[in-house]
């Protein structure tokens, strides 16, 4: 069968991540020079996680044509992932001023530069992604904790949390931030009327243990046995008798 550049897109398009590899590996093989299809190829390895094979199928497209910015943001983050974190810094950092980069991709950046023991950076990210879009609760909620990482008051810190709930009050995971954020000031009271009106459905949203955790002391401090409870099945114990 004959494929196309576009049916590797179709194919990543669709979520199909394997069949995407496949036709990028049987059309490459007699279009070595398609600089879009390497990009192609090395972004679907690093969606893979196949962080050395999507460096060199970037690294390749890049030598036939400009790379788009998803793809060099991509680029500069499978560098960090091998270790490479000052190279990767310096890219990412790059990118936080791109005309053309989005709030979304922003975060992405943020959360890299996260990782990479960045979060001066990190926080950069967020308030360009801010300034962008006003609205994103998410962009104040990761400015905050990486504030948190790099000296910022917690009184600015608090405020940021604040923010994202005001923007997204519907959101677990900004309340249950803020709760910790209280807790760590020992401010145990406001932590616990940050959490206290949480729905069990949005108490079923929340995947890190530490906070069900954290939480659960929370609950029994209110003697709310309903969301201790709850708090206790997701996090898999068993009530004491």
């Amino acid at each position: 069968m004959v494929y196309t550049r576009e049916d590797i897109r179709s194919a990543m398009d669709a979520g199909e991540l394997d069949r995407a590899a496949r036709i990028a590996r049987c059309y490459l093989h007699s279009h070595r020079e398609d600089g879009r299809a390497w990009e192609l190829a090395g972004l679907i390895h690093f969606e893979e996680g196949r962080t050395p094979l999507a460096i060199s199928a970037l690294e390749k497209a890049s030598l036939l044509i400009p790379l788009g910015l998803e793809s060099r943001i991509r680029l500069a983050i499978a560098y960090g992932l091998i270790g490479k974190t000052d190279l990767a810094t310096d890219l990412l950092a790059l990118e936080i001023s791109h005309e053309a980069i989005s709030p979304q991709q922003l975060l992405a950046v943020a959360q890299a530069l996260g990782r990479f023991e960045q979060p001066v950076l990190a926080m950069h990210a967020c308030r360009a992604a801010t300034q962008q879009d006003p609205e994103f609760a998410r962009a104040y909620y990761d400015m905050g904790f990486y504030g948190s990482r790099c000296g910022v008051l917690p009184r600015h810190v608090e405020s940021l949390i604040r923010k994202s709930i005001a923007l997204d009050p519907r959101s677990a995971r900004y309340r249950v931030g803020l709760a910790t954020h209280l807790m760590q000031h020992k401010r145990i009271d406001e932590a616990c009327a940050a959490i206290e009106s949480l729905t069990l459905n949005q108490i079923d949203t929340i995947t890190c243990q530490c906070c069900l955790a954290r939480i659960a002391t929370l609950y029994e401090r209110l003697n709310d046995s309903e969301r201790l409870e709850r708090c206790r099945s997701n996090l898999g114990e068993t009530s004491p008798e």
